[in-house]
């Protein structure tokens, strides 16, 4: 609901490859072939993950697989 092309929070877009390689306000979301590297993961993993915002935190096996598809 906040990262879309209509409603860039911090100006970012989650819809496409494309548009996480871009980035937003704070740079790329993903680091190809460098999980480690990439703040979408970052930002989703965690005790206390800072997204999604007002939703319930991925499950161990959707952190794996965007681990995975990074």
């Amino acid at each position: 609901a906040c990262h879309n092309p209509d409603k860039r929070s911090g100006g970012l877009d989650v819809t496409s490859r494309d548009s996480l390689l871009k980035g937003g306000d704070s740079g790329p979301a993903i680091v190809p072939r460098h999980a480690d590297d990439s703040a979408l993961l970052e930002m989703v993993s965690g005790d206390e993950p800072e997204m999604p915002k007002n939703s319930k935190p991925l499950s161990a096996r959707e952190r794996a697989d965007l681990r995975s598809w990074i």
